[in-house]
């Protein structure tokens, strides 16, 4: 009775439930790519879980199991544990967290910074801070038409210099928000003040959909272009903007698609000329993450990200001319692990002591649970791009949910503000004058 049954269940076409030996169930999507059990989700073995283009909360293992985020990053297949981890070490005595050595230690400003109320941070992507000292952040939120499992529909936040008052910057409205809004980049032009927006893709799965955008320091929105000029789309996500001081010419890095770098005008118009490009060549990139103008050098630098190494170029008003010059390589972290992810330079220091230091956002590896990896931190550098300090934002502040630092900026009082990816989360860190 037993093989004719067997028999029925296999002529009936019935296809039988994937396997679960890991009893994982999906407690919340976090991508816009569907979870499906079976499909983009489900136990690689008995004590783990794998995911390919989809990331989200799970519950799996044995027992009473355990909660586990699990991520695909760039959709790409992960595999996550479901055994729970070793409990963590007693927690320090409560007191001021600090990081840093040397002449540059920072102690970390909780109730600075404050985000206003009705903000749903995805991920803290850029940061800008104008002459005033106001301190700008723009963000990806959860209802911004790739992942609309939120109510926040804002991306901008500005707060005064002491890092109070945080309120939305509403003018640019979702035209300016839908999507990844991503590189933020202040620019000084014929005594006016305007913003340069890079936003890595509009819809899933981004590729193809970036969006560029200039704003005034309101959110006015002033132009706005979408998707590629000429690039196949599945080479097309960008991710920041140098913009040079002289000139009519800015500068577009397309991190996350293409690893080139395009000129533009200041009025949006693509230049139709290519610069960089995939490679580990000096003057090519994997991840040409961040790009910035250095006033100390009058050259253009580039945080070329997964070449573990920042890279600097001369160019020339026209747009015509970006030729390599030389390399800053990281001396912090474990080597050949660094994940530079934008390089700022103090300018119009008040402590004029710190004019021209420099300081960088490193990413650290995706997953950081696992032992043994690079964590995320910020380095310090002098003004001839020397190591001098390091603080170790994902040790210090990773319970705090800062983990993977993005962007980090230098306040004019030397101070320093970091926004990290994943989750999304900004910090203020004063410098201590010991």
């Amino acid at each position: 009775a037993r093989f004719l049954v067997g028999l029925l269940a296999v002529g009936s076409g019935v296809t039988a439930a994937p396997v679960n030996p890991c009893n994982v169930t999906l407690l919340k999507q976090l991508s816009h790519g569907a979870c499906v059990f079976g499909g983009t989700y489900g136990c690689a073995d008995a004590t783990s879980i794998f995911v390919h283009n989809c990331s989200g909360q799970f519950h799996c293992g044995d027992g009473a199991g355990q909660d586990v985020a699990c991520y695909s990053v760039n959709f790409a297949r992960a595999e996550c544990s479901c055994i729970p981890p070793p409990p963590a070490p007693p927690s320090p005595p409560p007191g001021p967290i600090i990081g840093g050595y040397g002449n540059y230690r920072y102690q970390y400003m909780p109730e600075l910074l404050e985000l206003p109320a009705g903000a749903e941070v995805q991920h803290a992507h850029g940061l800008e801070v104008d002459p005033a000292g106001n301190i700008y952040l723009t963000y990806v939120n959860w209802n911004n038409g790739i992942q609309t499992n939120g109510t926040d529909q804002h991306c901008l936040v500005k707060w005064n210099p002491d890092g109070t008052n945080g309120t939305f910057v509403e003018l640019g409205g979702t035209a300016l928000c839908s999507g990844t809004p991503h590189g933020l980049k202040l620019a000084h032009e014929n005594g006016e003040l305007f913003l340069y927006h890079a936003n890595c893709g509009t819809q899933p799965p981004r590729y193809g959909s970036g969006k560029l955008t200039k704003t005034t320091l309101n959110g006015t929105i002033l132009w706005q272009h979408e998707g590629p000029f000429g690039q196949p789309k599945s080479l097309y996500r960008p991710t920041w903007w140098a913009v040079p001081p002289t000139g009519d010419v800015v500068y577009l890095a397309d991190g996350y698609g293409s690893s080139n770098v395009y000129p533009f005008t200041r009025d949006g118009v693509y230049q139709n000329r290519t610069f960089g490009g995939k490679g580990s060549q000096h003057g090519q990139f994997n991840n040409c993450h961040g790009i910035g103008y250095d006033p100390r050098s009058g050259k253009l630098v580039v945080s070329d990200r997964e070449n573990h190494r920042i890279e600097i170029f001369n160019f020339d008003d026209t747009g015509t001319k970006f030729g390599y010059d030389s390399t800053v390589t990281p001396t912090w972290g474990i080597n050949g692990t660094q994940r530079p992810c934008n390089f700022r330079v103090l300018a119009n220091a008040t402590n004029r002591s710190m004019e021209g230091m420099v300081v960088v956002a490193d990413l650290g590896a995706d997953d950081q649970s696992k032992p043994g990896v690079a964590r995320g931190q910020v380095a310090i550098l002098d003004a001839q791009n020397r190591l001098v300090s390091v603080i170790k934002v994902s040790e210090l502040l990773g319970a705090q949910g800062s983990i993977h630092p993005h962007d980090s900026h230098f306040l004019p009082n030397g101070d320093i503000v970091v926004a990290t990816w994943r989750p999304g989360h900004i910090s203020y860190w004063k410098r201590l004058n010991d």
